[in-house]
């Protein structure tokens, strides 16, 4: 609704996180603007947080945020044109975030993945990923992230269907 104000209260947080020495509050906050830039629609930025929260959680050890970070990069990664590079980094991200036993926001991060895929024409992969996102949202109860999920749903059968068309229009 307002990403202005959002982004005026995002810096102002990271700003009082300094103040604070908190490094994990700051690391919480760096994965929070990457998200923010990427849901802005600015991957350089949000590319910029993950890479700052993925090194800080990296000297600090903050599983959590270097697993969603990295997957948060992968998505700016992609957004900037690397898709290749940045599933990869997804995927690493979110296997890390499995690995450590965490559960929230696997499906945010699915919906992020599954969003890649179907930007970058890997309808097939898409699919599977929307599937696994769905479930887990209907196991964990998670819904946070449903109407991304069906919206993205749609976005895929709409890349399919283009695919589908184009494949027939060339034989």
């Amino acid at each position: 609704g307002y990403p202005d104000q959002a982004l005026a209260r995002l810096q102002e947080a990271l700003e009082l996180t300094q103040t604070l020495a908190s490094p994990f509050n700051r690391a919480h906050f760096l994965a929070c603007a990457a998200a923010i830039y990427l849901n802005r629609g600015e991957p350089h930025e949000a590319q910029t947080h993950a890479d700052a929260c993925r090194n800080l959680s990296q000297e600090q050890a903050f599983p959590h945020w270097l697993a969603l970070s990295t997957t948060l990069a992968g998505s700016a990664l992609a957004a900037q044109g690397r898709a290749q590079q940045g599933v990869e980094a997804m995927q690493r991200g979110i296997r890390a975030w499995r690995g450590i036993g965490a559960q929230q926001s696997v499906t945010y991060q699915l919906a992020l993945l599954t969003e890649v895929c179907a930007k970058s024409g890997r309808v097939d992969d898409g699919f599977r990923t929307l599937a696994e996102g769905l479930a887990l949202a209907e196991q964990t109860d998670e819904r946070y992230h449903l109407a991304d999920l069906h919206r993205l749903q749609g976005d895929l059968l709409l890349a399919q269907s283009a695919a589908n068309e184009a494949e027939a229009q060339a034989s």
